[in-house]
C-alpha cells in the first residue's frame, strides 16, 4: 500500500547536525512510494555541512555514505539556497480591465518567486501532500514569504484573483518554538487549501518549513482523507 491508498504509514525520525550549530530533531511519514528523507544518510546522524563546489560559492550539502566510497558531503542548494522565477503579465484595474499606458499599450508588472525543492515530501490520496524544507533566509527570509503571500492574496490588484487567507500569518509559540504560519485557499494542481509553518534555525540564517496541500472542504468536514 502506497500513500494513495493511505496505510501502512509510520513515522521515520531523523538527527540533523545542522552545520555543527544546532540539532534538529524532526519526524517525517514513511511508507511504500515515498522517498525517503536524506537518502544515504544514517537516520539518527544527518550531517548538514558548508562546501564549495568546483566553480560555485558556498553552499549546505549532506553528508553521505556507501557505495564503498567514505562519507562525502553532496551539494543541495536546491533546496537549502532555491532559485528564483519570474514571470511578466498584464497589471490590471480592480474591475478586471487591463492597466494601459497612454499609448494603448498595457502596462507590465514583472512578478518574481523563489522555488525550493523539499528535503521530503509525499503525496496522498485526496489532494494532499506535505513538504518539509530548510531554506535560506538569505534567499528568502519568513519576513520578505509573508509579504510576497500579503501581495498576492490581499487588495484588489492582488495576484491570485479567487484566492485567499483563511487564516491571516500570524507568530506564536508551539513545541517551545517560535512559529510563524497561516493557511489560504489558493487553488494548486494538487488541492485548493495550502497551509504553511515556518521556523528559524536560531541564528544560522536558515529556517524550517513545512507546507501543506488539501483540499479546503475535506479539511471542513474532517474527513478521513485529511485527518491521515
Amino acid at each position: 500500500a502506497g500513500p494513495w491508498e493511505n496505510r501502512d504509514l509510520s513515522l521515520e525520525y531523523f538527527n540533523l547536525d545542522f552545520l555543527g550549530q544546532y540539532t534538529v530533531k524532526h519526524a517525517f511519514i514513511n511508507g511504500i512510494n515515498i522517498d525517503r528523507c536524506y537518502r544515504g544518510s544514517p537516520p539518527d546522524h544527518v550531517q548538514v555541512v558548508m562546501m564549495t563546489p568546483p566553480g560555485g560559492s558556498k553552499t549546505p550539502g549532506i553528508v553521505v555514505t556507501g557505495g564503498g566510497r567514505p562519507p562525502r558531503p553532496v551539494s543541495e542548494r536546491a533546496a537549502f539556497i532555491g532559485s528564483q522565477y519570474s514571470n511578466t503579465s498584464n497589471k490590471y484595474q480592480p474591475d478586471g480591465t487591463v492597466l494601459r499606458n497612454p499609448d494603448g499599450t498595457p502596462q507590465k508588472q514583472v512578478v518574481k518567486w523563489w522555488r525550493f525543492n523539499p528535503l521530503c515530501s509525499a503525496e496522498f490520496a485526496g489532494g494532499n501532500d506535505i513538504h518539509f524544507s530548510i531554506r535560506s533566509a538569505a534567499s528568502e527570509s519568513i519576513d520578505s514569504h509573508i509579504k510576497d503571500m500579503v501581495a498576492h492574496l490581499s487588495g484588489p490588484d492582488r495576484d491570485y484573483k479567487d484566492s485567499h487567507f483563511l487564516d491571516a500569518p500570524r507568530t506564536e509559540t508551539r513545541w517551545g518554538n517560535t512559529w510563524t504560519w497561516y493557511r489560504a485557499y489558493m487553488p494548486t494542481p494538487v488541492g485548493d487549501g495550502v497551509e504553511m509553518w515556518m521556523t528559524p534555525i536560531g541564528d544560522t540564517g536558515y529556517y524550517i518549513t513545512v507546507y501543506l496541500n488539501f483540499i479546503e472542504a475535506a479539511r471542513q468536514k474532517n474527513t478521513e482523507d485529511y485527518q491521515r
